[in-house]
């Protein structure tokens, strides 16, 4: 969804705006210690299963998704405002 509002910004304003705080490289970052925090979970825990982990970087990366989407889309509209004429 971040990357189709992204997009749709580029589309009707001409800037493409990366601006947020669940951009790609921080979903990509999150995923990534998880996935060490899975291996690591996995080890610990007694019952052999490995999902507390993942479940709230999911968690994490949908609130910071729904923010990003929230910020994108607040840029792209005042973009659009400050880019339309006046009628006299």
């Amino acid at each position: 969804m971040t990357a189709y509002i992204r997009v749709l910004g580029g589309t009707l304003t001409g800037n493409q705006s990366f601006a947020g705080p669940m951009a790609k490289q921080h979903r990509m970052a999150v995923i990534t210690i998880a996935c060490l925090g899975s291996i690591a979970e996995l080890w610990i825990r007694p019952d052999g299963k490995a999902d507390m982990v993942m479940t709230a970087a999911l968690a994490v990366i949908v609130v910071g998704c729904v923010f990003t989407c929230w910020r994108r889309l607040c840029i792209i509209s005042r973009d659009l405002y400050k880019n339309t004429p006046t009628n006299p």
